[in-house]
């Protein structure tokens, strides 16, 4: 299986985009180093919830303050060339769940402390979006609209699932992977 990361990767960003990314980014450097201030209750759990830290506090405020904020935001995109088990890349990403509280974990204020609570594993299912039937011409611009799309769509912090992935099949040995 041949995977190319960079192929698809900035085909749903503009330049305009990128350069208000990069602009934010820089703010949002500065603004870190004026406020961050040590915890003193680091990684503390009580049934399956504990204290966030630091930084996810600092996502949380950012994203109080403006809800269409995507500053926090990772989107990729995998061109997976060869023979591909859907269902086997489903159950890696079950295991992932699995292992990987972070990707289990969801965000809640409570009497002004943020928390970060830690659920039991979930069952990914991954969506299959089959564009063996979309003429060759077609098939890059609709990568591209389904790749934007599934960058603008918002996640709440309180609810699950904080990843998401759909798959896009252009040809039985040759798919597209959305992170």
């Amino acid at each position: 299986l041949e995977v190319d990361p960079w192929e698809m990767n900035n085909l749903f960003f503009e330049e305009e985009y990128r350069d208000k990314v990069v602009e934010m980014q820089g703010e949002l450097a500065d603004w870190l180093v004026r406020t961050t201030r040590p915890k003193t209750v680091l990684g503390m759990r009580v049934r399956g919830r504990g204290f966030a830290s630091s930084p996810q506090e600092r996502v949380w405020f950012l994203l109080a303050l403006n809800p269409e904020n995507r500053a926090y935001e990772f989107h990729s995109t995998l061109r997976l060339r060869g023979p591909l088990d859907v269902s086997i890349l489903e159950q890696c990403f079950n295991d992932l769940i699995c292992r990987h509280e972070m990707y289990r974990s969801t965000f809640r204020e409570v009497d002004g402390e943020v928390l970060q609570i830690i659920h039991d594993p979930w069952k990914v299912n991954l969506p299959v979006v089959n564009l063996t039937a979309t003429p060759q011409a077609l098939q890059k611009k609709r990568i591209a609209e389904l790749t934007r799309q599934a960058a603008l769509e918002p996640y709440d912090l309180s609810r699950l699932p904080l990843i998401r992935w759909t798959l896009m099949r252009i040809s039985d040995s040759d798919h597209v992977l959305v992170h």
